[in-house]
């Protein structure tokens, strides 16, 4: 298990990533999406193109203006709000990508206390107190390289 938070570059376009990410971690029709921190939304919309239930929160309004704007016609839905307070304990998979800072452990932990059964998809390839990794897709072909976490071990 490696230490690191996903430093991989993809070369793949951000809508392509979010597409290959999503279909590793076998979102679909049956998953509640959280997207958190989710910037201009490509995950959150490739969610909801694979008929997940899909929500991105995002705590600056011009990220989340952006996010509305490209979602036009999907059901893609954004909540301006701080990910440490905003609830979304109806998680079936959460996605976290917020760089390599401490928040990427504290939105996991977050996410083991308030949504224990969500599946966790984040670059981070790490140790975590809070979850055990399920499976790891390794970087290459465009993509950065993703993990799967539950809670608990």
């Amino acid at each position: 298990m490696g230490q690191g938070c996903g430093f991989y570059i993809s070369s793949a376009t951000p809508e392509t990533e979010a597409r290959m990410a999503l279909q590793f971690a076998k979102v679909g029709s049956g998953d509640v999406f959280y997207d958190l921190g989710s910037g201009d939304g490509v995950f959150v919309i490739a969610a909801a193109n694979l008929h997940a239930k899909a929500t991105g929160i995002e705590i600056k309004p011009s990220s989340l203006d952006q996010s509305k704007v490209n979602a036009k016609g999907t059901t893609a839905k954004f909540i301006l709000g701080d990910i440490f307070i905003i609830p979304y304990a109806d998680a079936t998979i959460v996605e976290i990508n917020l760089g390599c800072g401490p928040d990427n452990y504290k939105a996991i932990s977050r996410t083991c206390r308030i949504a224990p059964k969500a599946r966790i998809l984040t670059p981070i390839d790490a140790d975590l107190p809070d979850a055990h990794i399920i499976t790891r897709s390794p970087a290459g072909n465009g993509s950065r390289g993703w993990s799967i976490y539950k809670c608990g071990h």
